[in-house]
């Protein structure tokens, strides 16, 4: 695979641990310059339409979704059958309600993802030298990959936990440049995240020295966010301070919803700092169906009135509102990472240092953009000022895929679910510190890969 010169369009095919690509075009690309190959490692991985860039179900997992149910709708379809296992934290949640396989293709993708920065990083070296622009590239490639392991292993491994972490079974970390038939083993925990700190580590110096001035490609401030998140999953508050002070004095800006006209995460929006991905997101929220998901009681309950986010984040329905943060007809905003991260996640790792009075001139200044009257909370503990700062993230990242994973962090609190069906209630509970908070691996990658230890239920 080295010294190669041309690179195939290559095509995802069921991605275990071993096969992560099959050749299915006799159609080459050229590759010759720096530029050709941003192209596509974008085409390939955070800019693929057929490349979910995090997994659908994620939010139906959260205490922030409940089943909403309507008599009288266009369609007497069953929204919720697809994600039935998920909503129900089944033994086998790929399994839907009428007994069908809704398969968890994020895995694969992720890994066909990390192996495209794999093969473009060896390229590069053999082929270019730092004076042509060669870590202008690495620098996305290597966010890229700190992304998608991040991912795999709040999805499939344990949450962060110092004392454990070196011995938690993580991820399989793939270094391979070929599409060799292998079966790799689970690394530790703490093994994937040194991968992950590595790479994202190496993304904020080499955008440092040559940043993107799109927010369509990954750049200096989306790295800066991104490392902020994955530092605050490892309880490393002082690097949450460090780089999210970088940010600060880098230029961004949070969004004041005073004026929000439209769409949420849409053109105008100034606060955000990175866009990707594909995401058909109505389809989960559809009201045309008699069985969709909404936003559970317990959320909107949590909305003030002068809280501008029920507006501007949501859509009013004959029960419950429904997230409305995306425009179905542009696809540019399907995830977004934004600058209020940078403050909630400052916030939180104030919060955990003491260091209440920093907490409190954070979160006034950070409401302002959000309430039209500013409540300032004079925190008396520290413990007020993390479930103020807990309050806030789940507002405001609510339907952003940010919820299980602080669920799970929190300390896996159990949680419940109603789902009814044909007139009959029922429900389902996951209690606290479950197994079922760490999902199994899709059925098809334990097929596939021998090696791969499966998780407990």
């Amino acid at each position: 695979m080295k010294n190669f010169k041309y690179l195939l369009f290559l095509l995802v095919i069921n991605i275990g641990c071993s096969d992560f690509l099959e050749e299915s075009s006799d159609e080459y690309i050229k590759l010759n310059t720096i530029q050709d190959y941003k192209e596509f490692l974008a085409g390939e991985t955070y800019q693929n339409k057929k490349n979910a860039s995090i997994p659908q179900y994620l939010d139906i997992l959260t205490d922030d979704v409940q089943q909403a149910y309507k008599a009288s709708t266009l369609l007497s379809n069953d929204g919720t059958n697809e994600y039935y296992g998920y909503y129900t934290w089944s033994e086998e949640p790929e399994v839907t309600k009428i007994g069908g396989i809704k398969n968890d293709v994020y895995y694969n993708r992720a890994y066909h993802n990390i192996l495209i920065c794999n093969i473009v990083e060896d390229d590069l070296y053999t082929k270019f030298e730092e004076s042509d622009g060669r870590n202008s590239l690495l620098a996305e490639l290597s966010f890229v990959r700190a992304q998608n392991y991040f991912m795999l292993v709040n999805l499939y491994s344990k949450p962060y936990n110092k004392a454990t972490a070196a011995s938690d079974p993580g991820v399989p970390v793939n270094t391979s440049i070929t599409i060799d038939d292998k079966k790799i083993a689970r690394s530790t925990v703490q093994e994937v995240y040194n991968v992950i700190n590595s790479n994202i580590d190496n993304a904020i110096k080499l955008f440092t020295e040559t940043d993107n001035k799109t927010i369509f490609r990954p750049n200096l401030n989306a790295a800066l966010t991104l490392a902020s998140r994955i530092y605050l999953y490892q309880s490393e508050y002082q690097k949450v301070l460090d780089v999210t002070d970088l940010a600060l004095n880098n230029g961004v800006e949070l969004f004041s919803l005073s004026n929000e006209q439209g769409y949420f995460l849409d053109y105008g929006n100034t606060e955000i700092l990175f866009s990707w991905g594909y995401f058909n997101y109505p389809g989960l929220y559809d009201e045309r169906y008699r069985f969709i998901y909404e936003m559970s009681e317990a959320l909107d309950k949590l909305y003030l009135d002068e809280d501008w986010r029920k507006e501007a984040f949501y859509k009013k329905n004959k029960n419950s509102p429904i997230p409305y943060k995306w425009n179905k007809d542009n696809d540019m905003f399907s995830y977004a990472l934004r600058t209020s991260e940078i403050y909630l996640n400052r916030a939180e790792a104030f919060a955990n240092t003491n260091n209440k009075g920093k907490v409190k001139e954070l979160m006034d200044k950070y409401k302002v953009y959000r309430y039209l009257t500013v409540n300032s909370v004079d925190y008396s503990n520290d413990a007020e000022a993390i479930a103020e700062v807990k309050k806030e993230r789940r507002l405001e990242f609510a339907f952003e895929f940010h919820r299980w994973f602080d669920l799970r962090r929190y300390g896996m609190e159990a949680i419940s679910h109603e789902y009814v069906s044909e007139g009959e209630k029922e429900i389902f509970l996951i209690e606290k510190n479950s197994n079922r908070f760490v999902l199994p691996f899709p059925q098809e990658a334990i097929k596939r890969n021998t090696a791969l230890k499966q998780n407990p239920r």
